[in-house]
């Protein structure tokens, strides 16, 4: 409250030297007012902060929620783009169309860290293994659909 009072009368005493400098017609008289309505905003600061209308952080809670949802995102959007890659490079090798899904794995502090399973549809050896060549993993994590 003291570091408060102290803002408000430093505010006044450099609004009034201003003022008392700055001629009072033309461009003076809006300096004034710009610095009126500066001395208006601190004096009013306080009443936003009880209120909490100028509070714009997250809780705790919300922003697990986003870090959540932002992960879901990732691995929804890593998933989607490596099927969609697999079966384009599986038409380019066969010159057939397929199902591919792909479970991504995470590690402890939920970051991506590969492939855990991917599905084929139609499946054969051959193509597990143009799968498993093309990302780098065992074949036998490549599944029937």
């Amino acid at each position: 409250m003291a570091d408060y009072l102290k803002m408000v009368i430093a505010a006044v005493i450099c609004v009034s030297l201003v003022c008392g400098i700055l001629p009072r017609d033309g461009a003076g008289k809006y300096a004034g007012f710009a610095a009126g309505l500066i001395v208006i905003a601190i004096v009013v600061s306080p009443l936003f902060k009880l209120s909490g209308t100028l509070n714009l952080q997250l809780s705790d809670i919300e922003t697990q929620e986003l870090s959540v949802k932002g992960a879901s995102y990732l691995m929804d959007e890593f998933e989607k783009t490596l099927s969609v890659r697999i079966a384009e490079k599986l038409k380019t090798e066969t010159g057939r169309s397929f199902q591919v899904t792909v479970e991504g794995k995470t590690d402890e502090t939920g970051e991506i860290t590969g492939v855990a399973r991917v599905g084929l549809s139609p499946y054969s050896a051959d193509f597990a293994k143009i799968v498993a060549e093309y990302i780098d993993i065992s074949q036998d994590k490549v599944v029937e659909q």
